[in-house]
């Protein structure tokens, strides 16, 4: 069954205590959208073949209202793509899968990673091998990295849930060339990195493919053989999602493009990061944290029980009818189709995800306080249903953060607790601030819509050029993450000598004091 074309529009359109127990993933096969209107959340765009090597090319020289079209691009150095990369007449967009790092030089691409208990120093994994798919050479003339496939790990003595010490791992980069751009170079626009932990299934799976099919008489782009209970499939073979093993974290160690900067966004807690340079054009990023049990909304309503927040949200996307509608976690938009289907929802989750993923994403409104060389800014991480699709913004001395999540787990009955956690360059925090550098203290806040604050448990620490704060043990609905950072202000002391002749002397300092011999005037 095709799901409807509004899973695209909306997608781009609105572009722990008590210990909670992750689920194997529930997948009962497709929701019927007939008479309904349904609802997902993403974590992933797998409409856009997260998990594939791809180039497509978008017409970009469309009359205002003409349907849009797209085609896949099997080369860029030969054939009809190349003749429309030349002109820089099309727009074009492709994702890449990261390969394994095989010498110091290689760049773009995964360096190890490890699961290992909780307080214990990482033992590398041992890679086990990379899928079967069409891999990409490099094109240094386009500014094209090498496309790999998703690599499959094995972490002697870490059990999955399923029994299986096997993990499968995917760096995925964002390319993108506009129709107004000069010259035929790609840039990245953006890197996502999943670690999933599988066990193989055999069955009649197919891989994961991309394929053109007509619409409206026009060409599109639609991609499949990726069942939802799949982390990766091949012929006969599928990698079935399990979950994490009870009191893990998780270090993943990977090469990006020394231009990269700006924030990651991540469903881990307790995340830590390092950076060094890896080679001349190369970081090397280090993130460690522990997965996140992250509860998921899924399902769908009458349109005649629709209730009216439903209904003006589905026709803003232009959908007055039956919609499938899948919206992005990391979306402004998922927290309102959250909210609209609360009651609907009985405001409690589908199920519970077992995860670790990171995501970049860039914010100009701090642009004034990236170091002259781009460079990584920080983490926000949170276990919440959706959040907003940029870092915490900073109004009126505030750093906020918006999450929203439904009241309880899918037994109607234990809340569901959130889990905020925010990492960034101590020159960062400061430089917003106007602070100097010296140490500084943070408040941190949860709001509910209305402004009333909710207790959690904070904590703060600055450590190794980075400034770390959490918040935890909150409940969902829609909340605000506050937080303030604060420092000590310096003042002037006069001072005189016990002793004569008299002299006297002026201490500036945070909480001064007189010199031995003196005393304060």
């Amino acid at each position: 069954m095709k799901k409807p074309i509004a899973i695209a529009i909306v997608a781009a359109l609105l572009a722990i205590t008590p210990p909670v127990q992750a689920q194997e993933w529930p997948w009962s096969g497709e929701m019927q959208a007939r008479d309904k209107y349904v609802f997902e959340i993403w974590e992933d765009p797998r409409s856009q073949a997260s998990h594939l090597n791809r180039i497509v090319d978008f017409n970009s020289r469309l009359a205002p209202g003409e349907f849009h079209e797209s085609r896949t691009c099997v080369s860029i150095t030969e054939g009809e793509c190349a003749v429309q990369l030349a002109g820089s007449r099309d727009s074009f967009e492709g994702t890449y899968v990261a390969p394994v790092c095989k010498t110091a030089s290689d760049e773009n691409c995964i360096e190890w990673i490890s699961i290992h208990k909780i307080g214990e120093e990482p033992t590398r994994g041992e890679l086990i091998r990379s899928i079967n798919g069409g891999t990409m050479p490099k094109l240094p003339r386009y500014n094209l990295p090498a496309g790999g496939t998703t690599s499959l790990w094995k972490q002697p003595g870490m059990l999955n849930g399923a029994g299986k010490d096997t993990y499968a791992v995917t760096l995925r980069m964002e390319l993108q060339h506009s129709a107004t751009s000069r010259g035929a170079n790609f840039n990245i626009t953006g890197y996502s990195l999943q670690v999933l932990p599988y066990s193989e299934i055999t069955g009649n799976f197919t891989p994961h493919f991309c394929s053109e099919y007509q619409q409206n008489g026009k060409t599109r782009v639609g991609c499949g053989g990726l069942p939802e209970e799949c982390a990766w499939t091949e012929t006969g073979i599928c990698g079935s999602h399990s979950t994490f093993p009870e009191g893990s974290t998780v270090t993943a160690s990977f090469r990006i493009e020394q231009s990269a900067s700006g924030w990651f966004a991540g469903r881990l807690q307790d995340p830590t990061i390092s950076v060094r340079a890896a080679n001349a054009t190369q970081q090397s990023v280090q993130i460690t944290g522990q997965p996140s049990k992250v509860p998921v909304s899924r399902g769908g309503v009458s349109i005649q029980n629709a209730n009216q927040e439903i209904r003006d949200l589905y026709k803003l996307i232009g959908c007055d009818a039956v919609c499938w509608a899948g919206i992005f976690a990391y979306n402004d938009g998922g927290i309102k189709f959250v909210n609209a289907f609360r009651e609907t929802f009985g405001d409690k989750a589908t199920f519970v995800r077992d995860m670790w993923s990171i995501r970049s994403i860039r914010d100009l409104s701090l642009e004034r306080c990236a170091p002259p060389r781009n460079r990584l800014l920080g983490i926000v991480a949170t276990n919440a249903t959706a959040y907003q699709s940029q870092p915490p913004q900073y109004t009126n001395g505030f750093l906020n953060f918006r999450v929203a999540g439904m009241h309880y787990l899918p037994d109607g009955k234990t809340e569901s607790v959130g889990r905020y956690d925010l990492v960034m360059r101590s020159e960062i925090a400061r430089c917003i601030y106007g602070f100097r550098n010296a140490p500084v203290a943070a408040t941190i806040t949860v709001l509910d819509k209305d402004g009333n604050t909710e207790v959690a448990t904070t904590t703060f620490g600055e450590r190794n050029g980075w400034i770390k704060l959490s918040a935890n043990g909150f409940t969902y609905s829609e909340k605000t993450v506050r937080v303030q950072l604060t420092q000590p202000r310096r003042t002037t002391i006069a001072c005189v000598s016990n002793t004569k002749p008299i002299k006297s002397r002026k201490v500036t300092g945070i909480s001064p004091k007189c010199p031995s011999g003196f005393k304060k005037r």
